[in-house]
């Protein structure tokens, strides 16, 4: 009978190992049933046995998430170890951190705790309180303080385990690296994001020096620093640890794997936004080969990075390069998508802005009109949306010198926007119109109107203030009030010098 015993829990481990858990399961229950029918002259032989069947089931129970099923074996475990075995035996010691693992995974934090304090008493009796299992239940302790807020106590026994893992296991362990990630951590939720990022860093640092620079397993800590670095304004240390995080990813896996794009699409963001701009165009053409090799011609994927390619050479003022691939996403993704999804609208804008930013509106205008009849089907005719690019198409059509039709836009704007500043530019812009078509009393009334709105909108030393405060310069003028007209001129050099702004010579395009 005995041997069947041991053929069921040797057969259990090989499928166990082989992560074949329903059988696994299946011969653990068939040993409990066997183990629990058995009687032995030396009764606490027996009982022990039962403990150790029990155990592994529990154990298969628990990989499986089966923790309701799991819960009573492993507490009939430990109640047969500590009636049989000394208070301070290891095999207590092992049923109490299975039934406190099982609690912490449950949630059940009420149950966990007096286990974890109970274990932290064994091993300080039995070991010292220095040693370094001593520090794992403390650190458990704290993990689970963390999780039920009791942030102050969860700091003191973080670095009380720190301290003695330091000591005896020395600065560059990995348990140390892992304590002080725990401790970053906690930090983190606190909000004190220097204290974290400083020992994220120092975590970093140890993990790479005792699995080395590569380990996937470090890609998680490089995320938080990255957001850490980011959440404090720290943009020029973000590239480090982006560059990092790409190594790694590379270094395990395939070149066209998600991770390691969205790695070289968040790197080429970065540097964009820092106005690196051969980088960003270098790591999105990069990027944008990995695309065409791997996906089917005209995906949207492939249509992304066209666009963004087209971002950077706007930025260089390369204006032909930026056309071109705008086209070329703008095929793809009219191949490929819906016609009113958001991400041609995206391409379609971007693809607007291109010609508007350099003058060319006529070009720039049929874009902006199609973009306000894709947003009229897709968010209604009085949608934020809409008065956005109700706004632009007036603005082209403005530039463009296409009064009348402009002058429609910009009434439908005052009519349609309940944002004030909407309604700032519309009465400025009306302005323009009545003094272009020589209606000068409808004009002023407007100006007028429009510098009390702008102020309101923007404030009172805002360069808006002061275009509006230019253009009516230039009415006072033409009807021959000199004076007043410099007055006006004053005013606006005074904002724009105090606001130590520049003309960008840029049409204000959203």
């Amino acid at each position: 009978m005995a041997k069947s015993l041991e053929e069921l829990l040797g057969s259990a481990e090989v499928a166990f190992s082989n992560g074949s858990y329903t059988e696994a399961e299946n011969l653990l229950s068939a040993a409990v049933l066997l183990a629990e029918s058995e009687h032995s002259e030396d009764e606490s032989v027996d009982e022990l046995t039962r403990a150790v069947v029990m155990d592994n089931l529990a154990e298969v129970y628990f990989e499986q998430g089966k923790f309701d099923k799991a819960e009573p074996l492993y507490k009939k475990a430990l109640r047969i170890r500590e009636r049989v075995l000394p208070a301070q035996h290891e095999d207590v010691v092992h049923s109490l951190n299975n039934l406190s693992a099982l609690y912490f995974h449950q949630g059940n934090l009420e149950e966990a705790e007096p286990i974890c304090r109970k274990l932290i008493h064994i091993y300080c009796y039995a070991l010292g309180e220095d040693h370094p299992e001593v520090a794992n239940c403390l650190n458990n302790l704290a993990l689970l303080c963390k999780e039920k807020k009791r942030y102050s106590e969860a700091e003191r026994l973080f670095q009380q385990s720190l301290i003695i893992r330091e000591k005896n296991l020395g600065m560059n362990h990995p348990d140390v690296g892992f304590g002080l990630a725990d401790l970053a951590t906690l930090y983190q939720l606190q909000n004190k994001l220097p204290d974290a990022e400083f020992l994220f860093r120092r975590s970093l640092s140890v993990l790479e020096t005792a699995f080395g620079r590569t380990n996937p397993d470090l890609v998680p800590m490089l995320e938080t620093i990255i957001f850490l670095l980011n959440e404090q304004g720290k943009y020029t240390e973000v590239e480090e640890f982006q560059r990092h995080l790409l190594e790694l990813k590379e270094c395990t896996l395939a070149p066209n794997h998600p991770e390691v794009m969205a790695s070289l699409q968040n790197l080429a963001n970065y540097h964009f936004l820092q106005r690196n701009l051969d980088e960003s165009e270098k790591l999105i053409k990069r990027l944008l080969s990995i695309k065409e090799r791997s996906l089917p011609a005209y995906h949207p994927q492939i249509a992304n990075s066209q666009s963004d390619l087209a971002l950077v050479f706007q930025a260089k003022g390369n204006f032909k390069s930026a056309e071109t691939y705008l086209k070329s996403a703008l095929t793809a993704q009219e191949k490929s998508l819906p016609s009113d999804s958001e991400e041609t609208a995206t391409t379609i804008n971007r693809l607007a802005y291109l010609y508007s930013s350099f003058g060319r509106w006529k070009e720039s205008e049929g874009y902006w009109r199609r973009l306000l009849q894709q947003k009229e089907k897709l968010h209604g005719f009085k949608s934020p949306q809409v008065c956005e690019s109700v706004y632009n198409l007036a603005m082209c059509t403005f530039k463009a010198g296409r009064n009348d039709e402009s002058e429609a836009l910009w009434e439908r704007l005052k009519a349609l926007s309940p944002n004030l500043r909407d309604l700032a530019y519309a009465t400025h812009y009306l302005a323009e119109l009545a003094r272009i078509k020589g209606d000068n009393e409808k004009a002023e009334e407007l100006y007028l109107k429009a510098i009390d709105l702008k102020t309101k909108a923007f404030g009172a030393s805002h360069s808006e203030v002061a275009q509006s405060l230019e253009c009516y310069a230039t009415l006072l003028a033409k009807t021959f009030r000199d004076d007043a007209a410099e007055h006006m001129r004053s005013c606006a050099k005074a904002i724009l010098r105090s606001a130590q702004l520049t003309a960008s010579g840029q049409v204000p395009v959203r």
